[in-house]
């Protein structure tokens, strides 16, 4: 039986013609490893940096300069998490969370994210600002 060699650390269009559907999908090991690496955070915090930097690796691979950057910051008053920053730079990726243990520590069992991104014009593609709420478990 052949090997097969899986590729680590690439994001991919993928395509479905007979469904007219078309997406990107990113697998990333050892890039988010390192990131991860390099801080101690809690688990909780690992994975929303883990999925914010995937989402970094997703826009930015639709860069088209090869050196183009792309920067996902994202900042809170009072919150578990004061401020995330995920950067896309020519390929490479780095991240970091600035939080407050003590607040993480009391949070309940299954946090959640709340959301709301307000369109810098009158209106964006949706005709009101976006908002969610999420599970971050």
């Amino acid at each position: 039986m052949p090997s097969v060699q899986l590729n680590t650390d690439v994001a991919l269009g993928v395509a479905i013609p007979s469904r007219n559907a078309r997406g990107r999908i990113a697998r990333l090991a050892s890039t988010v490893d390192t990131v991860l690496a390099s801080h101690q955070y809690p688990p909780l915090i690992e994975k929303l940096l883990a999925e914010a930097l995937t989402l970094t690796a997703l826009l930015g691979a639709l860069l088209k300069e090869p050196q183009g950057q792309l920067t996902m910051q994202a900042q809170t008053e009072g919150g578990i998490i004061d401020l995330m920053v995920c950067d896309y730079l020519g390929g490479e990726l780095r991240g970091y969370v600035r939080h407050d243990p003590e607040k993480l520590a009391a949070a309940p069992a299954e946090p959640t994210l709340a959301y709301e991104l307000q369109p810098t014009r009158s209106k964006n593609c949706f005709g009101a600002p976006s908002r969610g709420l999420r599970s971050l478990t």
